[in-house]
């Protein structure tokens, strides 16, 4: 039997044992166990509604009652067990062990991820814009849209009951400074140890590092390009900006250039050459 979700044809798996909610019920499952064994959070709603229903009505429930759970075999999961991730290893004995794993390897992006409901031209075809640089006061576009009416969150009022951060957002007060490690305002300016930029990231993808934004693009730090707290987006940008030279410049005055905004890095065995020249 074929399903259909998004418009894809699903296959529902022949491999993985199936039980309807009736079987479950009988073998005292709970909804908690289905959660444990990562199975998708609506059929863990379903299967308890019907749990409720069961208890306390004895209105028929045939419909809900033959509803299937499909036990899926590591590592298939989904409700018709039909999606795989490629890094499972024999030792892994649940999914949640999996996406665990997966997230203790560095984050080292090779391609930019980009926010595509404006049209912003940054020069190229190859560059785009990433939603942390939108209204972070700097504009990344040549027609100035990521910039457009942030003026509205300057002029933004808060209630009573609500923090102001500094870039016009409202969030409960209960918020303000209540977890060093936790932030509400997507600026972190509810909180007074802030996340300046990640050489690298090791942990799940958590609103610590995945909802928040860091605008200081010069000083100490190397990401200029960006108000993105990955500090690879801005090294993908750098190489992006500088992948195609200008027909008019010489390769040794190109090298001088980037190597004089840091792009490839000032230690560079290429723009070592370059000081002993005279160049």
């Amino acid at each position: 039997m074929n399903g259909h979700q998004n418009g894809i044809n699903l296959q529902k798996s022949s491999l993985d044992q199936k039980f309807t909610f009736a079987q479950l019920a009988e073998q005292n499952i709970t909804s908690e166990q289905l959660y444990i064994w990562s199975t998708p959070l609506d059929i863990i709603e379903r299967y308890q509604f019907y749990l409720n229903q069961r208890s306390i009505s004895s209105i028929s429930l045939a419909s809900m009652a033959t509803q299937l759970y499909y036990n899926c075999t590591l590592p298939r999961f989904g409700p018709l067990c039909q999606y795989s991730l490629d890094n499972y290893n024999f030792h892994h004995s649940s999914l949640n062990e999996i996406i665990y794993e997966f997230y203790q390897h560095t984050y080292e992006p090779t391609e930019l991820t980009c926010y595509t409901h404006l049209e912003c031209d940054r020069g190229s075809a190859s560059l785009c814009l990433d939603w942390t640089e939108i209204c972070d006061g700097i504009v990344d576009c040549r027609n100035g849209i990521d910039e457009e009416s942030c003026w509205l969150f300057e002029i933004n009022k808060c209630n009573d009951n609500e923090y102001r951060c500094y870039n016009g957002q409202c969030i409960s007060k209960a918020f303000w400074h209540d977890d060093g490690n936790a932030f509400e305002c997507l600026d972190q300016s509810d909180e007074i140890s802030s996340v300046q930029l990640y050489d690298s990231i090791k942990s799940e993808p958590t609103f610590l590092k995945e909802d928040i934004t860091c605008l200081q693009r010069d000083g100490f730090f190397t990401a200029k390009l960006t108000s993105s707290c990955i500090e690879e987006r801005s090294n993908l940008l750098e190489r992006l900006i500088f992948s195609d030279k200008p027909n008019t410049v010489s390769d040794k005055c190109y090298l001088a250039v980037k190597c004089r905004l840091g792009v490839p890095k000032q230690s560079n065995p290429e723009c070592g050459d370059l000081c002993l020249n005279g160049i």
